[in-house]
């Protein structure tokens, strides 16, 4: 069983990464077999080069991020954290967004699994030319 602690230093690096938008603090939480969801979507993305090009489309578009945790759940090597926050992307355009991501941490304490469950409406207006 992972600790509590692992669970939420595995969480935290991976919304600093968010927030630093850094490629690769963003891939580096995740194991290297770890596998994406997005909500609604059958089947996940997995590998090393998936989680890299996730980075790469959720951080570049972006030249600000600030996103908070502001509820945390933790059942067994998971745990769901609500959060909340804003964006700007590259065209100076902000957003508020919510959602909630759904993780499962390895015993080497990197994110084996995520689920993404939010609405993509307000990012996508974001970066609209």
């Amino acid at each position: 069983m992972v600790s509590e602690e692992t669970i939420r230093a595995a969480i935290a690096t991976y919304f600093a990464a968010n927030n630093e938008l850094d490629v690769e603090g963003f891939v580096n939480a995740f194991a290297p077999d770890a596998a994406l969801y997005n909500a609604g979507e059958v089947s996940p993305i997995s590998g090393q080069e998936a989680v890299r090009r996730v980075a790469e489309q959720s951080l570049l578009p972006f030249r600000h991020m600030n996103i908070a945790i502001e509820r945390l759940f933790i059942v067994g090597n998971g745990a769901a954290a609500f959060y909340t926050g804003s964006m700007t992307a590259q065209n100076g355009r902000e957003a508020y967004v919510a959602g909630i991501d759904v993780f499962e941490i390895n015993d080497n304490g990197k994110i084996q699994s995520i689920r993404f469950y939010f609405d993509p409406a307000p990012i996508m207006t974001l970066l609209q030319g």
